[in-house]
């Protein structure tokens, strides 16, 4: 996919597992683009008028999907935006493919020990991982069941030991002009 500064939209999203700092590199890029930037999580709570682990306890993670999918569908509609999605979000339904024909899309790829230590830093926000027996196992499970979606998007970005420059060096590889 080639990019450009004349090009009517720049829409990039960004996947990868909880913790990996989507949200982070995406205002980051947002910033270095001049795109606005939009969290799909806070999207989803938005529209839900509750929090991600609201919609888990009340609904069940498949209403939690539901919302996820309609918010997919509202971001690749979107024009020069960076979009950061949450770690299931290419995984379920078409988003994966809705998102991959409809902007860039980066992988933020990280370690699962490395995803393993970040999120056990901050319990009481993922609730596939904070209801779990054992949630190091929990992570690297999911780590597994995802890596092979999240590998199809068009640029595989390693963090931590990548910085924004280096992404933006990427990119103008891959064809991004700003």
């Amino acid at each position: 996919m080639h990019f450009s500064k004349d090009s009517k939209s720049q829409l990039f999203f960004l996947w990868g597992m909880p913790g990996v700092g989507k949200s982070t590199f995406g205002k980051k890029l947002a910033a270095q683009l001049g795109l606005s930037f939009l969290d799909l999580d806070d999207a989803i709570e938005q529209r839900a008028g509750r929090s991600i682990p609201q919609i888990f306890e009340a609904d069940g993670e498949s209403a939690f999907r539901e919302y996820e999918r309609d918010a997919v569908e509202e971001a690749c509609a979107l024009e020069n935006t960076v979009v950061s999605c949450g770690g299931g979000a290419p995984c379920y339904h078409e988003n994966g493919t809705n998102m991959l024909t409809s902007g860039y899309v980066i992988y933020l790829e990280a370690s699962a020990a490395f995803i393993v230590s970040r999120l056990m830093q901050s319990p009481g926000k993922r609730p596939l991982i904070d209801g779990s027996e054992n949630p190091e196992a929990t992570i690297h499970a999911l780590y597994e069941s995802r890596k092979t979606t999240y590998e199809k998007a068009h640029l595989c970005f390693p963090v931590p030991s990548g910085n924004m420059q280096e992404l933006m060096e990427e990119l103008k590889r891959a064809g991004y002009s700003r």
